[in-house]
């Protein structure tokens, strides 16, 4: 593992939340917890986790402190779920599902029985890890979305 490949997560999540237009005061915020959970990613790949596997735990923890931290600083949940998790989308199984796929559909390919084995385990590796990543970012705020609200707000009555 390289930790120095998951700064790229912060450019990632710095380019797609400049398009959608999310406050520039989050940013920073952002780009911390897309590094933290593409560490959290790389480490659970490491410790023989299963990519679908190890996206849930790092999505989970985008989406944990997503309902921790948007009610603290009085913005929406989502734009501290969805932007950190986008650099953990499965792009290469993606690409080698489609590649295999177009290779079978050209007939390129020595074993036609491998290939489409391949291609089915790419797929379905791909599609398995944006399933958990879409759980992971939005179950947090599902189940404790209300609670944690509740309980900052009383918090923050009992301070002022």
């Amino acid at each position: 593992m390289n930790p120095w490949m998951s700064l790229w997560a912060a450019v990632a999540v710095l380019g797609f939340a400049m398009v959608f237009s999310v406050p520039r005061r989050t940013l920073p915020g952002i780009m911390a917890l897309a590094v933290a959970a593409h560490l959290l990613r790389a480490v659970g790949l490491e410790q023989g986790m299963a990519l679908p596997a190890a996206s849930l735990v790092a999505a989970l923890f985008v989406g944990v402190t997503a309902a921790v931290v948007a009610p603290r600083t009085g913005e929406a949940t989502p734009i501290y779920a969805f932007a950190p998790v986008i650099p953990l989308v499965p792009g290469t199984a993606m690409f080698d599902s489609l590649i295999g796929l177009l290779d079978l559909a050209a007939g390129v390919g020595a074993d036609t029985a491998t290939s489409v084995d391949q291609v089915a385990v790419d797929a379905t590796k791909a599609t398995l890890t944006i399933i958990a990543l879409a759980v992971g970012a939005i179950s947090p705020t599902l189940v404790l979305g209300r609670r944690i609200a509740r309980l900052v707000t009383d918090q923050g009555s009992l301070e002022g």
